[in-house]
């Protein structure tokens, strides 16, 4: 059986590859030619709903106050096609909103949804094109706030390594994840690692220094949150972390040529100089992969490292059953 970290690694590059490139058919079903593109999806927090709560509103970042102001406007004066498509999506009929509606869509809603999109001619074409590329859907998403926050990100991913771990160790799925009963937010799995048992049940367990880390542990601040790819010693015993991530900041999206602000899905890398110590005590680096230099970054020494715990339980277990 191939080692669970190289198992887990392969399972998170392959996840984020998925997201990064989610093809969409772009000629009519009835086209003798059928011609695909790709697209990025971008970052997405909240739904536009929370702008009519104030105290909650005015906590967020500045630019994600702005950017679901811009989001909100745009639903509000699109044409009544577009309008009705969206509230189609977004709602359920007794109006409650849906995950899709406020950063929480998973990989196959937005592809769906944007394949609905283009098949009803609701996406605008770049001008001289024939057919939208993956800029112009991307532009599309980004518009009318279709997408996907750090939190929502890395639960999909977890449940992804939960489901293909099971399978790949014999296990039935014969029940619900532990991931399928919670919310994931950024606060909730830092206290649940820095606090135990005090703080609910105990779904992550933390992981005390980077030497420790392995693919599949999460990397969490109270407002944001990664997850290991990869983990490399490099020169001077320094420690690397392949970390993936949804983010609001600014990166090249897959398959374009320019930088843009709400990359969403991506893959950095963290140094951590002191590998042996908490991140706490040390001042860890990080670089974009298109980027040729670390830089320090203050923020990074609020982060924790915590392990799912069920993950951890699928595979050592299956260690035990080997070693009998």
């Amino acid at each position: 059986m191939i080692r669970s970290d190289e198992f887990l690694a392969a399972e998170i590059n392959r996840f984020v590859s998925e997201f990064q490139t989610i093809g969409i058919r772009v000629t009519p079903k009835n086209a003798e030619e059928r011609i695909f593109v790709f697209v990025h999806p971008p970052y997405m927090l909240q739904s536009v709903r929370l702008i009519d709560d104030g105290d909650k509103f005015e906590q967020l970042k500045e630019r994600h106050r702005v950017r679901l102001r811009r989001v909100k406007q745009a639903r509000e004066i699109a044409s009544e096609s577009v309008r009705q498509f969206l509230d189609r999506q977004f709602y359920e009929k007794d109006r409650r909103g849906r995950g899709i509606a406020s950063g929480r869509a998973e990989l196959a809603e937005i592809r769906e949804l944007l394949q609905e999109a283009v098949d009803q001619g609701l996406v605008t074409i770049s001008r001289g094109r024939k057919y939208p590329d993956g800029y112009d859907l991307r532009k599309w998403l980004k518009k009318y706030g279709v997408g996907i926050d750090c939190s929502g990100f890395v639960q999909q991913a977890l449940r992804r390594l939960i489901e293909v771990s099971r399978a790949e160790v014999g296990q039935v799925a014969d029940r619900e994840s532990e991931l399928d009963k919670v919310f994931l937010r950024c606060e909730w799995v830092y206290r649940n690692i820095t606090e135990g048992a005090r703080y609910g049940e105990q779904a992550f367990v933390e992981v005390s220094t980077p030497t420790k880390a392995r693919p599949g542990d999460v990397v969490v601040s109270r407002t944001h949150i990664r997850i290991v790819v990869n983990v490399d010693v490099v020169k001077d015993g320094e420690i690397v972390f392949e970390v993936a991530e949804s983010t609001s900041a600014r990166d090249i999206p897959s398959g374009q040529t320019r930088e843009e602000a709400d990359i969403g899905p991506r893959i950095i890398q963290v140094k951590y100089p002191k590998p042996y110590e908490p991140i706490a005590q040390q001042s860890p680096l990080k670089k974009r992969m298109v980027d040729d230099a670390f830089e320090e970054d203050r923020a990074e020494s609020g982060y924790v490292i915590g392990r799912c715990r069920e993950i951890e339980q699928l595979w050592s277990n299956t260690c035990k059953q080997d070693a009998s």
